[in-house]
């Protein structure tokens, strides 16, 4: 599900989770990668509304198959890996 969010929107959908749990990034659910987060910027637009862009960081690893699931990544669920890779 693909929503708009404030930044106290986020910090608070993160308030219950474990502080020490790491952070990654989910792209492209066709092919799923697992990525670092980037520094985060803010950019000020014409109309002064400041938005805050989480940059995708380093391309980690393909993304777990647990993950994939959890994300509703079905087509992780079908891709072939490459020889060595598990999800």
């Amino acid at each position: 599900m693909e929503i708009e969010m404030k930044v106290i929107e986020l910090l608070e959908a993160l308030s219950d989770l474990p502080e020490d749990a790491e952070v990654m990034l989910a792209s492209q659910p066709a092919w799923p990668f697992e990525y670092t987060l980037g520094e985060p910027v803010v950019v000020e637009y014409d109309d002064g509304a400041p938005t805050v862009y989480l940059p995708e960081g380093q391309q980690v690893r393909y993304l777990p198959g647990a993950a994939a699931r959890e994300l509703g990544g079905g087509a992780s669920e079908r891709r072939r890996l490459p020889p060595g890779v598990h999800p």
